[in-house]
């Protein structure tokens, strides 16, 4: 039987949880740069896409920048999934050229909650 922390994760949408670590983020001094969707339409077919250009197709949903503080300072980059979610061959290569190069890379999903908490603090 699930617990109701585990149903309320599994019940959590992308779109909820990328709110919920902005604000956190907000809150902890942190700057956010996010990417919307537009509805694009190609031989009769609506489907949601991220314009990008270059290489940026699976690039991480959110960057997060903070300058010097008491709390620290830090470059993140988070890509946002649902419970059930994966990550795409494309998120999946930007995962490792960022971790290759050094930078900080995390893939949450609403059971990270207290994670992201600590890191963002």
């Amino acid at each position: 039987m699930k617990t109701a922390r585990q149903s309320f994760d599994d019940s959590m949408s992308e779109a909820d949880l990328e709110r919920s670590v902005v604000d956190m983020a907000h809150a902890f001094g942190w700057y956010v740069a996010g990417f919307r969707p537009a509805r694009v339409t190609r031989k009769g077919q609506e489907t949601w896409e991220t314009p990008v250009k270059h290489d940026g197709k699976g690039f991480p949903d959110l960057v997060l920048v903070r300058g010097y503080s008491d709390a620290g300072r830090g470059l993140l980059f988070v890509e946002i999934k649902a419970m059930k979610g994966t990550l795409s061959r494309d998120q999946q290569i930007w995962a490792n050229l960022i971790v290759e190069a050094g930078g900080r890379y995390y893939c949450w999903r609403p059971s990270d909650m207290d994670e992201i908490e600590r890191v963002l603090k």
